[in-house]
């Protein structure tokens, strides 16, 4: 057992994105325990398990080098690459957002990130892309407001003001939404 969670019984594939949401899942609940139920002895088994996950995530899913970064998949790391855009590069984007990445490797990830792909702002506001508003959430987290405030305009003409056409998503509004907020607390 390396501590991650597999994505589903049947399918044990252990993906970065899934394992951020759980552990993003059990901070809640934990939180929930402590401060809606006042359950202490409750919330501390399961921040247990949420730090648990958080240190399986970084010891199993980091390539090393100069050029590291988190694995997309727990046995994707001898290929994951900055090359790729999906599910490569985009994946970063779950650690930087949720906090999991340490301070100093968030903002290396996200400097790398846009080296790698430094049109993205226009190219997730093309014809024939999928909106990844989860890019604007992780530049918001770090201050990016440049970059929020280029996909917020691209993201109003392409994607909102046409009526959130497929592949617009509920997350990729929630995603929008929470980076808008975050650089207005920020500014």
């Amino acid at each position: 057992m390396d501590g991650l969670t597999g994505a589903k019984p049947d399918y044990p594939a252990e993906f970065l994105m899934d394992n951020v949401e759980v552990e993003q899942g059990l901070q809640d609940y934990a939180w929930l325990l402590q401060n809606v139920f006042a359950d202490g002895a409750r919330a501390a088994v399961w921040e247990s398990k949420k730090d648990a996950l958080r240190d399986a995530i970084q010891t199993n899913m980091r390539t090393a080098g100069p050029k590291s970064m988190y694995c997309w998949a727990a046995d994707q790391c001898g290929v994951t690459t900055w090359s790729r855009f999906y599910s490569d590069s985009v994946s970063q984007a779950w650690p930087i957002q949720a906090r999991v990445a340490p301070a100093s490797t968030a903002n290396a990830l996200w400097s790398a990130f846009n080296a790698s792909w430094p049109d993205w702002v226009t190219s997730v506001n093309a014809t024939d892309a999928a909106p990844w508003a989860i890019l604007a959430y992780t530049a918001a987290t770090l201050g990016d407001k440049a970059r929020v405030d280029a996909y917020m305009n691209g993201s109003q003409a392409h994607w909102v003001g046409a009526g959130r056409p497929w592949p617009w998503t509920i997350a990729d509004s929630a995603d929008r939404a929470g980076a808008a907020s975050l650089v207005s607390t920020k500014h």
